[in-house]
């Protein structure tokens, strides 16, 4: 799939049999910076599956976010695994496993677009409360903009500063939810070069904890475990949201 510069994307749910697992540069594993063993497409050795110890790790669509490394240029690989697995939290460790299809690698314009896409996801939770301040939905665009040499770095800092000046903080969990989309709208203008997947991770965050408090209405336990539910659903959410965007190529 390819865009026209500035186009959206249509976020697709794709199917969640299909494996990831994050790689850097020339083919080195993103956690201990080792070469890749064999060849794109060929299985590597039998090793005994143990979570963060031996075997081959990798993910589930839903964790992709989870594993988003710090290093600019990373890779994402589809993959299969055959053998024994082991699953983890938000991972797992398979005894064998092969590099299938590179889908690309994460660039500061596509976290960056991608922060402004989880933005504007929660965007109208703020507006509903603040109808009259379209300062953080300015940031998003701005930001979006920016991304794709529209604007200049002082445009989009001055529409983040406007964004930060907003309201969001009222009490009740209303305004918590409004709070943390404002948030995330800040977070999608920031000067991302230095740490650009910090600033997609930490929108990604205020988006999801904002669909969270969005969903609880009472202090109970009812209403705790509904906003823990759409606050995971919101994540596995962007999560694909990440794979489409690194697969389009934009």
């Amino acid at each position: 799939m390819r865009l026209e510069q500035g186009e959206k994307i249509e976020m697709m749910m794709t199917d969640q049999a299909r494996l990831y697992k994050w790689m850097l540069p020339n083919l080195r594993t993103a956690v201990q910076h080792t070469a890749w063993p064999v060849d794109v497409g060929k299985w590597t050795q039998r090793t005994a599956p143990v979570l963060c110890k031996s075997g081959w790790h990798g993910v589930e669509e839903r964790h992709v976010l989870n594993h988003l490394p710090p290093q600019s240029g990373a890779e994402l690989w589809e993959i299969e695994i055959k053998g024994k697995r082991v699953d983890g939290e938000d991972k797992f460790a398979a005894e064998q496993m092969r590099l299938v299809h590179h889908l690309g690698s994460t660039t500061a314009k596509n976290l960056r677009l991608f922060s402004s896409d989880v933005a504007e996801d929660v965007i109208d939770l703020f507006e509903v409360k603040y109808p009259d301040d379209n300062r953080p939905r300015n940031a998003i665009e701005v930001a979006r903009r920016f991304a794709n040499g529209e604007v200049s770095k002082k445009e989009m800092a001055a529409a983040r500063a406007a964004a930060g000046d907003a309201d969001g903080y009222a009490a009740g969990y209303a305004g918590a939810a409004a709070g943390y989309a404002r948030d995330a709208a800040w977070v999608a203008a920031c000067d991302a070069r230095p740490a650009p997947r910090g600033a997609a991770w930490a929108a990604a965050w205020a988006a999801a904890w904002a669909a969270r408090d969005a969903a609880r209405r009472a202090r109970d336990a009812a209403w705790d475990a509904a906003g823990l539910v759409a606050c995971a659903a919101a994540w596995d959410r962007y999560s694909n949201w990440l794979i489409v965007r690194i697969e389009s190529g934009k």
